[in-house]
């Protein structure tokens, strides 16, 4: 498809957010040709999801001023990658991105804390860690989070990815008070990122009414981030 094609898919489904993915959206050719397009219509948010190996620097100041946010992986020493990150894009994110860390090991925890601190990312930009649940559990993070007072990495919540969880286990991890569930519904509910299915309002919905009923709901319900 050229870019007029995908710009009159997008006009002809009536939406409004845009999110690039991979494969890696920045190395395909004539990316800047397709946002330049994009950009013009400002009707749409458009997220660019980046594995974190390219520089993102150029596409930050060509669309300074203009509706276009990045999602940008950090992957640490469990998956080999970790000396492919490029750290010049610590520096240039915003407020109006989102570092991810995945997170597969004890180690990755460590880096991560390292690089956070550092670089102060999470007063640059929302910062979230995304457990590699084979290898290591949410409750895992969830403490090393507690232990290091990291309250400033994703408001202090942590990023569940629902595909990997169900409405009981999500409230099962609640009730035990292992830890609070972010339910963002901008990002979970992004149909391009197949994390929620297309009933995902009402999945959150169900989570939400069934966590009412908790007496603890006050502090949660205000917590959650829409």
């Amino acid at each position: 498809m050229g870019v007029e094609d995908i710009y009159q898919w997008i006009q002809e489904a009536n939406v409004k957010n845009v999110t690039l993915t991979g494969g890696e959206p920045l190395i395909q050719p004539g990316i800047e040709h397709l946002l330049d397009r994009l950009v013009q219509d400002n009707r749409l948010v458009i997220h660019i999801e980046t594995n974190g190996s390219i520089d993102i620097t150029p596409l930050k100041h060509r669309y300074k001023e203009q509706n276009v946010h990045f999602i940008i992986d950090y992957k640490g020493w469990e998956s080999r990658m970790n000396r492919h990150m490029c750290l010049n894009n610590l520096n240039v994110v915003d407020q109006k991105d989102v570092y991810k860390f995945v997170i597969a090991s004890e180690t990755d925890l460590q880096d991560a804390l390292s690089v956070i601190k550092q670089s102060q990312l999470s007063t640059r930009c929302p910062v979230y860690f995304s457990p590699v649940t084979d290898l290591i559990s949410p409750a895992e993070v969830v403490a090393f989070m507690k232990e290091k007072q990291l309250n400033d990495c994703n408001d202090g919540l942590l990023e569940i990815l629902t595909m990997t969880y169900t409405k009981g286990e999500i409230l099962q991890l609640y009730e035990n008070s292992l830890f609070q569930v972010c339910v963002n519904y901008l990002s979970l509910a992004d149909s391009s990122m197949n994390i929620l299915p297309n009933n995902s309002l009402e999945f959150v919905t169900e989570i939400l009414n069934e966590i009412e009923e908790n007496p603890y709901q006050k502090s949660f319900l205000s917590s959650l981030q829409f």
